[in-house]
């Protein structure tokens, strides 16, 4: 990856550049520090500066709109606040993570575009979303409704269970390659 990291910090779209960075803080890589620190310093600069906008209107630049690049940017900047306490990486996970809470669905997932009034969400979708809440909490970061956004997301993963170890993907679908018991 070091040798592929583009002049921007990034690899060619924001899930790549933070799925890279997940790689590299889960092998206790830290910016600055050692044969990577630059390598990360610099991925770590790039999601943060592709992220823009307040509240609801956080996004980053160069995502491809359904957001699954939303959500595991902000599970990187999460774990990247938690391992290292940059300021910087904090006040983005924050906002990413605002959003994320905020615009959980009634049935305590969430859709590709982040709708809070959607009923159609995934667990594929919802599980990089748990991915971010849980590195923001295990970091420190507990932004409104941290708790009760983390107690719907178990109510629906229990609604999705089926005793074989299968879940519906969907609300109402069939368990994903599996048939109930």
């Amino acid at each position: 990856f070091k040798k592929t990291q583009k002049s921007d910090g990034g690899w060619g779209s924001i899930a790549n550049t933070a799925i890279v960075v997940l790689a590299y803080l889960a092998h206790g890589e830290t910016p600055g520090k050692g044969e990577f620190g630059q390598t990360v310093e610099l991925a770590l600069d790039y999601l943060i500066n592709a992220q823009t906008g307040e509240g609801d209107g956080v996004r980053f630049r160069g995502a491809d709109g359904n957001e699954y690049a939303f959500l595991i940017a902000t599970y990187a900047l999460a774990e990247a606040y938690g391992m290292t306490q940059n300021p910087n990486a904090k006040t983005a996970a924050l906002k990413g993570l605002g959003r994320i809470v905020r615009n959980q669905s009634p049935t305590g997932g969430w859709d590709y575009r982040l709708n809070k009034t959607s009923t159609r969400d995934d667990m594929s979708f919802e599980g990089w979303a748990l991915q971010a809440i849980k590195a923001g909490k295990m970091a420190g970061l507990h932004p409104d409704g941290l708790e009760e956004c983390i107690k719907k997301a178990i109510r629906c993963l229990k609604t999705r269970n089926f005793r074989n170890g299968g879940f519906n993907y969907t609300a109402g679908g069939a368990p994903t390659g599996l048939t109930p018991t």
